[in-house]
């Protein structure tokens, strides 16, 4: 009963940033008094609720704060480990790509030294785009349209040479991956110590400890609660899979203490 409370608690707290916002919108408009105040720095991520972090910020001042309402104004960025990695994660990386015209399928002959899981971009898609240049990291973040780049897929061309593979994890077993990418299968292998790293836009996998970055808007005299309208998240902890003790384990280990 409690946690149906507290659930119902953030989401009437989210549904009253929303109402606030609009109103003082519309306030504004009309000229009256009421101007929202700027809440801005560094803060802990305490909890994670859908669609509301309470951050502890500079001072211990508590906050509830609810995400903002375009999902490019949330950033979060993490490294990982290779076994947190699942299937149906969109990755990205680059690779030398040797694939003869209109085939399926595609080994690479060196190990991925870097792979960024990341969530499509406009104007990318899945594919293998030939460019040298590129990097999976370069514009994931930015808001403007025009920086943009306009990327174009192999389209069954023969390809001998730099490229960035964009794709979905198929498959991933003692290091090796199998990804689909534009109608191609990508067959390869994490290096030993491949640096894997996280850049999203929700807050799915923050946890509390979170180092985050807020500026967000608040009514005056309504200080603890507002509404975000831009959060950097930058992950405290690397990102892995949770150890579970095997069957057994614990229980003969409280005999012991015991």
């Amino acid at each position: 009963m409690m946690r149906i409370i507290r659930t119902m608690a953030a989401a009437a707290l989210v549904t009253s940033c929303m109402v606030a916002t609009v109103a003082a919108q519309r306030n504004g408009r009309r000229h009256m008094q009421v101007q929202m105040q700027t809440l801005q720095g560094e803060g802990t991520v305490q909890r994670v609720r859908p669609r509301l972090l309470q951050v502890a910020m500079q001072g211990n001042e508590n906050w509830l704060i609810a995400l903002p309402n375009d999902y490019r104004k949330f950033i979060y960025e993490a490294t990982a480990t290779p076994r947190w990695l699942r299937p149906r994660m969109p990755v990205q990386f680059n690779a030398h790509v040797t694939l003869e015209r209109r085939k399926r399928e595609v080994v690479l002959q060196e190990p991925v030294e870097a792979l960024t899981v990341a969530p499509f971009q406009p104007g990318v898609g899945m594919g293998i785009f030939p460019d040298p240049s590129m990097d999976q990291r370069d514009g994931l973040f930015t808001n403007d349209d025009e920086k943009q780049k306009k990327r174009r897929s192999h389209k069954n061309e023969s390809i001998d040479g730099s490229c960035l593979i964009v794709g979905q994890l198929v498959e991933i077993k003692d290091g090796k991956l199998r990804i689909a990418a534009g109608g191609v299968t990508v067959r390869c292998e994490l290096a030993p110590k491949a640096d894997i790293s996280v850049q999203w836009h929700d807050a799915q996998w923050v946890r509390p400890g979170d180092k985050a970055q807020i500026t967000a808007r608040y009514l005056p005299g309504r200080t603890g609660q507002a509404q975000g309208v831009q959060i950097s998240i930058n992950a405290e902890k690397t990102l892995d899979i949770e150890e579970k003790p095997a069957r057994g384990k614990k229980g003969k280990e409280s005999g012991k203490q015991e």
